[in-house]
């Protein structure tokens, strides 16, 4: 037997099907973290923001750069340059200034304010966050108009120092030229020293000419830092918490907790639900699925041509191959936790429906699927059967629509015939019944009510299981395989179906009340009576006693097989045999 996994990689359709089981858990989540969203844009608190745009331009115009004006503006400007100039310590009093604010909040405004460049602009937009509309709208305007004041400034003074750098030559010039003016006054025309004193007021001149045009040009220069193009609104919603964003986030993360805590439940609930889920977890092979509500207290034979019907009929051909390759004709059904007389029943019809000879041995003595068969519960049955009083072509009777179909039912002694069901006599009558060349169809109580289901397994060669889907956990599925595996008889597969809600409760409480009606008590006992006690004793049930004379013969058979039940098999350790 291998151990079942639930290693492999998962499909996307698997988790589909796992949010479609725990729907409700993953819906409870995403409404949860939804309406944490709408809280948080409720409760949170709001900010505003207001953007202004500002062009920067080149601060002076009517200059050119020269070696007399070395802060001449450039034709290129540096945007990220100027980015950082809106949060320097100027530009920051400034709107400290401007806006009245304390010096512990003018340490605050560097991360209220925020700087960006679109592409392939020349534009500045200058965002400013506050609490309120009017706060925001106002800050954006300080700091539009402190860092084109501070970038004003810095041009100016830029001007100025050009102007007295320009004046500091100039009057050294004016100076030397007075000088020379002076001296010509007494030298002779035709000199050659009145010549070179000419030549000398001629270039500082020229000199005196190139610097004042300078100086004059650097006082005509208009400083121009840029201009606001785009005003700062004031702002109709707030900028934080964006609703959009956080609805998309709460969303988001429901769908992350509602498959999170589906995958958790997925992962703790191991109740089998379709096909898929018994071989992941159990590596038991499903036969067939039936669409149908199963009948847990009134077994009903399903008609041929339904899709149940050929259902049935899929499960009987792989169920006749399986005991050719066997070399048996007989089969166990057993429910795991709900009756399996509805699968049995309709097994053994179809095998009649294809003109076999089947013998259904109803060992679920305290169901009702021989009384749903006959429509009458017979007074003889099993009971007188296993004890040697009368042969089983004596008590058997079939459905009027089915000759072929031989129910040997319990009797009304039901806990004579469980009692009885404990020893080998079991194994005696199924040999008897495949003597004739019939096939035998063992009708088990659920493996997970008693160990009943284990001591009939001795009788038969295969074993079905049927399992409640959205009931059957796969703990109890490898329980039964363990039960069955354990007295040498392979567990041929599964089938899967839905049982009424509440059958098994019903189920329990007949069991309970059938019990109570065939207990007698000591002194009604016959003397020398045998309890079923004596034999095996299975779930503290009070049984009938039975007389020694009504037991099998044989010493040997009188002891019946020492079969405890095993322990539960956790999920994915055991699966059935050649799987």
């Amino acid at each position: 037997m291998e151990p079942a996994s639930e290693t492999g990689q998962k499909r996307l359709g698997d988790y589909f099907v796992l949010l479609r089981r725990h729907w409700i858990a993953f819906l409870v989540s995403l409404i949860v973290a939804m309406g944490l969203a709408v809280a948080y844009l409720h409760y949170a608190p709001k900010t505003y923001e207001s953007v202004a745009a500002v062009l920067v331009t080149s601060p002076t115009s009517g200059s050119s750069p020269s070696s007399a004006n070395p802060n001449a503006a450039a034709t290129t400007i540096n945007l990220d340059t100027e980015a950082q100039m809106v949060t320097a310590t100027p530009t920051l009093d400034g709107v400290a200034k401007a806006l009245h604010l304390s010096p512990v909040d003018e340490a605050q405004l560097v991360n209220d304010v925020s700087v960006t460049v679109p592409p392939s602009t020349e534009i500045l937009d200058i965002a400013y966050e506050a609490g309120t509309p009017k706060a925001a709208q106002d800050g954006a305007r300080a700091f539009a108009d402190a860092y084109l004041a501070q970038r004003a400034a810095t041009a100016q003074a830029g001007l100025t120092a050009a102007e007295k750098a320009v004046q500091s030559q100039i009057d050294p010039l004016n100076a030397s030229l007075a000088k020379l003016v002076q001296s010509a006054s007494g030298l002779s025309p035709t000199s050659v020293d009145a010549s070179r004193n000419y030549a000398q007021q001629t270039t500082i001149n020229n000199q005196l000419s190139n610097l004042n045009a300078q100086l004059n040009q650097l006082k005509s220069t208009t400083v121009t830092p840029g201009q606001i193009v785009t005003q700062p609104e004031l702002p109709t919603s707030p900028s934080s918490p964006n609703t959009l964003i956080t609805l998309a986030a709460g969303l988001v993360l429901g769908i992350l907790a509602g498959v999170g805590i589906a995958a958790l439940r997925h992962r703790s609930d191991d109740r089998v639900r379709s096909p898929e889920d018994l071989f992941q977890r159990t590596r038991v092979p499903a036969l067939s699925v039936f669409s149908g509500q199963l009948a847990g207290a009134d077994t009903e034979l399903v008609a041929p041509l339904s899709a149940d019907g050929r259902g049935y009929a899929r499960l009987r051909n792989l169920v006749t191959t399986g005991l050719e390759s066997a070399g048996e004709r007989s089969v166990l059904v057993a429910g795991v936790g709900e009756s399996g007389g509805p699968v049995a029943a309709n097994l053994a019809a179809s095998l009649a429906r294809a003109d076999e000879q089947v013998y259904l041995i109803c060992g679920d003595v305290y169901g009702s699927t021989a009384e749903a068969l006959l429509g009458t519960a017979p007074v003889e049955g099993l009971a007188q059967v296993l004890a040697g009083e009368r042969r089983a072509d004596q008590v058997v009777r079939s459905p009027a629509e089915l000759p072929n179909l031989h129910v040997l039912a319990p009797g009304k002694d039901a806990d004579r015939a469980d009692a009885l069901l404990q020893t080998r006599s079991p194994r005696r009558l199924v040999d008897e019944l495949l003597a004739t060349g019939a096939y035998v169809v063992i009708e088990a109580p659920p493996t997970r009510e008693s160990a009943d289901a284990q001591t009939l397994a001795h009788a038969a060669r295969l074993a079905i299981l049927v399992i409640a889907a959205g009931h059957t956990s796969a703990r109890d599925v490898l329980d039964a395989c363990a039960q069955f595996e354990s007295v040498h008889a392979d567990v041929f597969g599964a089938v899967i179906g839905r049982y009424a809600s509440g059958s098994a409760a019903n189920r329990k409480k007949k069991r309970k009340q059938a019990a109570t009606v065939v207990t007698t008590t000591d002194a009604e006992a016959p003397a020398g009576a045998v309890s079923r006690e004596s034999l095996e004793p299975v779930d503290g049930r009070s049984t009938r006693e039975i007389p020694v004379s009504s037991l099998p013969e044989s010493a040997d058979d009188d002891v019946p097989p020492t079969m405890s039940r095993p322990a539960l098999v956790p999920p994915g350790s055991r699966g059935p045999s050649g799987s």
